[in-house]
């Protein structure tokens, strides 16, 4: 993934929880106007991402799409959680809102603010950056946002500690 995603060693892998990442969302509408929590859960949702070859996805937009699914947002959210099996290591989760007030879209792109410190567990560097270069950005996300979780480097790609071959 980090070789697909991160072409200039430069990224960083955020861990969280889904609780947290949904619930930073939901919160956030609630902090933002006075809707009832009825219209919140029309406006959150957030699913795992099934990976299902093209006749899996043509009977599961079937149902999704029937009139027995549900709500219509609800169809609509679940239908946006599948995916080609080719994508499958990616193992993702989506967080979806939906808004109608076009004017709170910037770009195409709903922003909104969260609290970092309590929703992001840790955050992970690119395995491919060398340790002198993994410090130098860890203390530049250190001093740019006062991150006081977890920042480690992957060791993805690092030999075992323990790995001794004997050669004789």
């Amino acid at each position: 993934m980090w070789r697909i995603y991160s072409s200039d060693k430069r990224s960083v892998r955020i861990r969280t929880t889904v609780r947290k990442l949904f619930n930073s969302l939901y919160d956030s509408q609630a902090e933002d106007s006075q809707e009832d929590i009825g219209l919140r859960h029309e406006k959150c949702f957030i699913g795992k991402v099934k990976y299902l070859p093209s006749h899996k996805l043509k009977a599961f937009a079937s149902d999704i799409f029937s009139e027995q699914a549900g709500t219509r947002t609800y169809s609509l959210a679940s239908s946006l959680c599948a995916k080609r099996p080719a994508f499958k290591h990616e193992k993702e989760v989506r967080l979806i809102y939906f808004e109608h007030d076009i004017n709170k879209c910037n770009d195409g792109l709903f922003r909104y603010k969260f609290d970092a410190h309590k929703v992001i567990d840790q955050l992970m560097l690119d395995p491919r950056l060398d340790a002198s270069e993994a410090e130098i950005i860890k203390k530049d996300i250190a001093n740019r946002i006062s991150f006081k979780g977890l920042i480690k480097r992957s060791l993805l790609y690092a030999l075992p500690q323990d790995l001794v071959i004997d050669v004789k």
